[in-house]
């Protein structure tokens, strides 16, 4: 039998009715005691299963949007990964590049002494 919490007060009130016409109906009184106890601790389970099937959705969208921030991460970490490995190699390249123009300066400062000594002689002066 579906009891609804109106029809238990309902009957709690024809009880109430019945004890004031003095008939001792205090067995009856703690069924309908022991049924609006039950009735109220029906209700909190449902509700709180409803909240548990709310946690548990939340939980499960929290999970997926950790998920797909963690592999977004990830990516990130590999892309600056990579971002490091190409500016090592550029740096070296680099260090490369301005030692051979290190070298070339001083080529070209041994050579531009050697040519300021030659000091307009002309060759084919010295040859005749």
């Amino acid at each position: 039998m579906q009891l609804t919490k109106s029809k238990v007060k309902e009957l709690m009130a024809i009880l109430k009715d019945v004890e004031s016409a003095q008939v001792n109906v205090a067995w009856l009184r703690s069924i309908f005691n022991e049924i609006t106890e039950n009735m109220d601790i029906i209700n909190q389970h449902r509700a709180m299963q409803a909240e548990k099937m709310n946690s548990c959705r939340d939980v499960e969208s929290l999970r997926k949007k950790l998920n797909s921030d963690l592999e977004i991460l990830a990516q990130k970490e590999k892309e600056i990964a990579d971002i490091n490995i190409r500016m090592a190699e550029t740096r070296d390249r680099l260090k490369e590049l301005e030692l051979k123009s290190s070298q070339l300066d001083k080529s070209m400062l041994s050579i531009k002494s050697k040519v300021e000594n030659l000091d307009g002689l002309s060759l084919l002066d010295e040859l005749m």
